[in-house]
């Protein structure tokens, strides 16, 4: 096992019981292993999220990459971008084989939040009648940061 990155010279001699002896030389090479490494921003369920592969090798390049992005989706791509349609933590994995062969993988996770469901109530009013809107909104976890209203339309003609 080589600690460091570098080139090697290894000698065998073959000694016979009689006395004879014969020995030679190879050169190796020790490659520097990558380093898998990403970046996944939570997203919202439906959103897309983009994997930033941020793998390194030292004196050399990635050659291979190998993503299993949870719930059986795997790509090749060098940054895949995936929207997973429900809230959760979904697990991901990076395997990265440099151009000499070596190869390490890193295990992360993606955080997909859920969505809201926005409801309300409101009655039918007489004209020139006050209405009181009722929010029925809700999330499967979390809280809401705001809850805005908007007229967005003019009266409906029969």
């Amino acid at each position: 096992i080589y600690a460091v990155a570098g080139t090697y010279t290894i000698q065998l001699t073959a000694t016979t019981v009689y006395g004879c002896t014969q020995s030679t030389t190879r050169t190796i090479t020790s490659y520097p292993l990558p380093t898998a490494s990403f970046s996944a921003p939570a997203a919202c369920a439906g959103s897309p999220v983009t994997f930033d592969n941020t793998s390194t090798v030292q004196g050399g390049s990635i050659a291979f990459t190998a993503w299993n992005l949870g719930g059986g989706i795997n790509s090749t791509l060098n940054e895949p971008v995936w929207s997973y349609s429900g809230a959760g933590t979904y697990p991901v994995s990076l395997v990265v084989i440099s151009g000499n062969g070596c190869r390490d993988t890193v295990n992360g996770t993606v955080q997909i939040h859920p969505l809201p469901s926005p409801s309300f109530t409101a009655p039918d009013v007489c004209l020139n009648s006050s209405t009181s809107f009722t929010d029925l909104s809700t999330i499967s976890s979390g809280t809401f940061s705001r809850v805005s209203w908007l007229a967005i339309s003019r009266p409906m003609r029969p």
